[in-house]
């Protein structure tokens, strides 16, 4: 038996009926022509079993990212904002479709070039703060690039940038 649920339907233009919205500043939106292409989703399917259900979450989910853009993702619970943002962050794979960042597809890639990809050129910030009490904020944003092979210093230094 298939089921089917609200369902998280990206694309640069939103149809009306769609569940959830990305939403463009209008920085964005006057730069997004003539910038460069940093994410291209397309055709992004995925779906979970649940019991005898296949719940279908993410159905031809297209979207792309320009270098610079601030873009939000808003919808209801439950409609594929959480499994769209772990696809094309590579912490999930899709049923079908392509996820290219930098031009590179990530979909067929292996594990290590897409830990790579998420060590060198992806970040996520979580709802929740998920800091690590222990540490202070720059100790926090010190302990990801200790799995760069850069000195103690320059990883001070680059912290302290990002802090800035």
């Amino acid at each position: 038996m298939t089921k089917k649920k609200n369902i998280l339907q990206t694309n640069t233009t939103i149809p009306p009926a769609s569940s959830s919205h990305l939403r463009r500043s209008r920085r964005a939106k006057n730069h997004n022509a003539t910038s460069k292409k940093v994410l291209k989703v397309k055709g992004l399917y995925k779906s979970f079993k649940q019991g005898t259900n296949l719940i279908h979450v993410l159905e031809n989910a297209n979207f792309d990212l320009a270098e610079n853009e601030v873009v939000a993702l808003i919808g209801p619970s439950g409609c594929g904002k959480t499994t769209f943002l772990h696809m094309i962050g590579l912490l999930d794979l899709p049923d079908r479709g392509e996820i290219s960042i930098d031009k590179k597809n990530f979909v067929k890639a292996s594990d290590n070039a897409r830990t790579l990809c998420r060590r060198d050129d992806i970040g996520f910030v979580y709802q929740s703060h998920n800091l690590l009490e222990d540490f202070t904020a720059l100790g926090n944003v010190i302990l990801p690039l200790r799995l760069h092979k850069i000195s103690a210093e320059e990883r001070e230094k680059q912290a302290k940038e990002m802090l800035k």
